[in-house]
């Protein structure tokens, strides 16, 4: 049974692995202009469906399968269901953004570069400590990714009012703009689905149902105003 879980995780790191790979590829594609990069991740979100598919029937087997399975293992796979979720997702979204990234053709201006570059960053780093404190169940830096979540929401807000000012100026930007709104918006997704998934960590390892993230958007905080500059 403690096998049948820990193949599980292993499937889910998997999964995880690709879609930080998506996550990385999209990125570069968009900010780099690279078409190919961004063809890749297109032509890769098939494998992340499929694996989602497989891991999802290994969890709803186990958990019909045996009745008398105790409490923390079917929680455990219950997790697991739920995070395959929130990657697919996240991968989806990976998507979105080359599709983006193979319709527009930067360069952008130096201030948007360095903004969407820092959304990465802080998204590519929540889904990477959501799931290895899921995998692990150490939790002890989850509550970081409530801090993080909140400095994506501001550089979200800021890049589209930078966006906004530049298309002011320059109104043939306009299609390119519009598409890095677009993306500035699918990567706060993104960090929102990092946060469920540390949720669920929470709830393989203690059983307890509860929200992680207490962020509301507010006036820029000066502690995170460095971190998004």
């Amino acid at each position: 049974m403690d096998e049948t879980v820990q193949e599980l995780h292993q499937d889910v790191v998997h999964m995880g692995g690709l879609t930080k790979e998506a996550i990385a590829k999209a990125s570069r594609g968009i900010l780099e202009a690279d078409r190919l990069l961004c063809e890749e991740v297109i032509g890769q979100d098939d494998v992340i469906d499929r694996m989602e598919l497989s891991i999802a029937s290994k969890c709803i087997e186990f958990l019909v399968s045996d009745e008398s399975a105790a409490a923390a293992p079917k929680r455990k796979v219950a997790a697991i269901l739920r995070v395959i979720t929130d990657l697919e997702r996240v991968a989806d979204l990976a998507v979105d953004i080359a599709l983006i990234g193979r319709e527009i053709a930067p360069p952008c201006p130096a201030k948007i570069t360095r903004r969407l570059q820092k959304m990465v960053d802080l998204t590519s780093d929540m889904v990477e400590r959501s799931l290895r404190a899921f995998v692990s169940g150490k939790l002890h830096d989850l509550h970081r990714l409530r801090e993080q979540e909140g400095t994506v929401e501001i550089a979200h807000r800021w890049l589209h009012a930078e966006v906004l000012r530049h298309l002011e100026a320059a109104p043939d930007y306009l299609r390119s703009g519009v598409g890095l709104l677009f993306v500035s918006h699918a990567l706060k997704r993104m960090a929102a689905h990092a946060t469920n998934i540390g949720e669920w960590a929470i709830f393989s390892v203690t059983g307890e149902l509860g929200r992680l993230r207490s962020y509301h958007p507010t006036p820029f905080p000066a502690t995170l105003l460095s971190l998004v500059r």
